[in-house]
């Protein structure tokens, strides 16, 4: 969908040391004003590796490195503007920036909640829009941050404001 990839590039990648993606989570979500935890539990839930190119058989579209990162951003007007020569082989590579992007679109989705929405919302709508879909993934996310905010002794948090847009 919109990029294209060679069959011969799919790849389920390589795993990242545990520490490198907590330091790229910490500066992406310092960027974006969100809970860092949050974007810990929906990589644990994406489950993506450095390198990762993985073809959705649904669509077309392929998921991108850690963050698992849908190739159908590259289609959106803020993805455009943001990242306007960013390659998806750099975002299927490079930890960091593949993060960081995962952050820019966690932040999107939390832009395009309506008045009372819940930050869960944007989190489900991180994977994809459609009910069922986002349904299933919400839940797994839900319990990744409940068992990665236990661990850290900050427990589960039923609410969260921004405090900068």
């Amino acid at each position: 969908m919109g990029v294209d990839i060679p069959t011969e590039a799919l790849t389920y990648g390589e795993p990242v040391q545990q520490v490198v993606v907590e330091q790229c989570v910490s500066k992406s979500a310092g960027k974006h004003n969100f809970d860092p935890i949050l974007l810990l539990a929906i990589l644990d839930v994406e489950g993506g590796n450095k390198g990762a190119v993985i073809r959705n058989s649904s669509n077309g579209s392929h998921d991108l490195g850690p963050g698992q990162i849908n190739t159908i951003q590259f289609k959106e007007r803020w993805f455009k503007k943001e990242y306007p020569n960013i390659t998806w082989q750099q975002l299927s590579m490079d930890v960091c920036l593949n993060i960081e992007v995962a952050g820019r679109v966690l932040k999107q989705r939390l832009n395009e909640l309506k008045p009372n929405q819940s930050f869960w919302n944007a989190v489900g709508n991180y994977h994809s829009k459609t009910a069922s879909y986002k349904l299933i993934y919400l839940q797994k996310v839900m319990k990744a941050y409940r068992i990665r905010t236990e661990h850290e002794g900050g427990g589960f948090k039923m609410s969260w404001t921004e405090s900068n847009n």
